[in-house]
């Protein structure tokens, strides 16, 4: 016989059909404990069979069967005449499962979520609806968190663009111990409240965090995020080159100009490196904003709409129109008003930066054409047999380019024209690229990189000031020169640059916290990290949980 403390085995079932294991049991001990009174009883008042699902063996499911007795309680003072006996170590009362596959099945739970824990319990040979997995998340009790003593406080989005949530990190202990159903000062404050001792909070820029920190712990050290910081430079550097962008692409649209640099890369742009490795469709003269100026016929729908509204937006803001106002003219959103009102006009068109199926094999294309080939089927068929899978068009798209930067007649497919350098077919970088150059330490740049800022710099003397402002800046948070930020802001403010005496002003708002970031050693990229593993419970969650399931599945892991 199986015996444990409580149970004991005395038949064992294997059914073939089904297939599932059956284990017969009793218990063991003579007395039982009333759960009203605590006074133990001999005397049985009748039996009967409990069934209790059980971990599987060898995914087989395990189902016991246990003879439970009810017992008479003899405390005269007892409410309760009868009562069952309790199997605390091995179920919860009225349960129909085990203590320990109900633990299992809530970390399956916790990991997996709902449908996908399902299936996994199916394929695990302890079956259990997605409902039940739910259920017995919500009834997990969370264990309580210590006071942090560095705190992270970061948003994320329960929908994005319309609301929001704040995540709160223990950096110390690299685990979520909460999150708020809002973003606004008010919420974070009074949380802060209910758990003092709290020294320092690493945050992002935003001033409904500092306002919030302030209020409900002002004896902590905020620390602005280090990244955040780069960040924001770019952005304001990024406004700045979009006053010049005409006279920036026109500066690498030169004839052996230099490719787009390769070194680092937005952090929103994650195909980046797949494009810029590869060779680009070139911005020829023919396609140059200057020819587009002459030829609007070029400009697709989407541009011309664009440089349409951006031309109502600069006429109504001369007649005295505030930006919400022209907002809900143009049916826009007051941030595109504002970027419209911030850029010169025309607006030069846009351009893609996808990665497509051919960006792999430009640079054969390109041999071939140099060898005469100057057949977009033929190419297409070279092609297929390396690995290419996309459409017979995009090779003859960028046979088209070939075509033009070679010099040869649009619909000639004869061998001549001059041979195309790999430099002439990569577009010229973008303003947003080159800022976040700029936002780099030079430590950082390769040769390409550092030209391509130098040339940037030969525009104008506004651009070269804003490139040797803007990386020593990057040098300072990149080497943590605290010491260097006021005379830094001081320049910015003398600069006459309206972007940079705007993000100087910023700076200066939130002094404190700034310089603590270029001091200390904590940032909140712990935070961030955190963000990310939400927003992937978020999205496997597919929405139905609520804030309620996600705090635990956060909390939980």
């Amino acid at each position: 016989m199986l015996q444990c403390p409580v149970l004991q085995c005395y038949e064992i079932e294997v059914q073939e059909a089904g297939p599932l294991i059956r284990l017969r049991m009793v218990a063991i001990p003579l007395t039982a404990t009333c759960p009203a009174c605590v006074q133990p009883s001999a005397r049985i008042h009748s039996r009967y069979r409990r069934r209790l699902a059980d971990l599987p063996w060898a995914n087989i499911p395990v189902l016991i069967e246990v003879s439970v007795r009810r017992f008479f309680c003899d405390n005269p003072g007892c409410a309760r005449r009868i009562f069952s006996e309790r199997l605390n170590t091995i179920a919860a009362p009225w349960a129909r499962r085990t203590q320990r596959l109900a633990d299992t099945q809530s970390k399956i739970g916790i990991v997996a979520g709902g449908s996908a824990g399902a299936n996994l319990c199916q394929t695990l040979g302890c079956p259990a609806q997605g409902d039940l997995l739910l259920g017995l998340l919500h009834s997990l009790v969370l264990p309580e968190a210590p006071i942090p003593r560095v705190l992270g406080v970061d948003d994320w989005a329960k929908r994005k663009g319309q609301s929001y949530g704040t995540i709160l990190v223990d950096h110390e202990r690299e685990c979520v111990i909460e999150l708020l159903p809002d973003r606004t000062p008010e919420t974070l404050a009074d949380w802060l409240r209910d758990h003092p001792g709290i020294e320092i909070v690493t945050r992002d820029r935003a001033e409904a965090y500092a306002q919030g920190i302030r209020e409900g712990a002002p004896q902590a050290l905020q620390v602005a995020d280090r990244w955040h910081l780069p960040k924001n430079l770019a952005e304001a550097v990024t406004k700045i080159f979009h006053d010049h962008q005409r006279a920036i692409q026109q500066q690498f649209s030169q004839v052996g100009s230099l490719a787009e640099p390769t070194g680092a890369t937005p952090p929103t742009q994650p195909n980046a490196s797949i494009a810029e490795t590869q060779a680009i469709p070139a911005v020829s003269a023919a396609a140059s904003p200057a020819a587009i100026e002459e030829n609007p016929d070029r400009l697709t729908r989407a541009d011309q709409q664009r440089r349409q509204r951006a031309a109502e937006a600069h006429a109504l803001r001369q007649q005295g129109w505030t930006i919400k106002a022209i907002a809900r003219h143009l049916d826009c959103h007051p941030k595109t008003i504002r970027r419209y009102l911030q850029r010169q006009l025309p607006l030069t068109p846009r351009r893609s930066t996808r990665a497509t199926k051919l960006d792999a094999f430009k640079r054969y294309l390109l041999e071939r054409w140099n060898a005469g080939c100057h057949n977009a089927s033929q190419l297409f068929r070279e092609i297929q047999p390396k690995g290419y899978g996309g459409s017979v068009t995009l090779v003859r798209t960028h046979a088209v380019a070939l075509r033009r930067a070679s010099g040869l007649a649009p619909a000639s497919r004869q061998p001549g024209g001059r041979v195309v350098a790999p430099e002439e077919m990569r577009r010229p970088p973008t303003c947003r690229h080159l800022a976040w150059l700029t936002a780099q330490s030079a430590d950082a740049l390769d040769e390409a990189d550092q030209a391509a800022l130098s040339r940037v710099s030969q525009v104008s003397p506004n651009l070269r000031t804003t490139v040797e402002m803007a990386q020593q800046f990057a040098a300072m948070v990149c080497q943590r020169q605290p010491d260097d930020f006021d005379e830094w802001l001081d320049q910015a403010a003398r600069s006459g640059l309206t972007a940079f005496r705007s993000f100087a002003k910023g700076l200066r708002s939130d002094y404190d916290a700034v310089r603590a970031a270029l001091t200390l050693i904590y940032s909140n990229g712990r935070t961030e990290g955190h963000v990310n593993r939400l927003k992937c419970l978020k999205r496997q969650m597919y929405g139905r949980g609520g804030l309620e399931l996600l705090r635990r599945r956060m909390m939980a892991i």
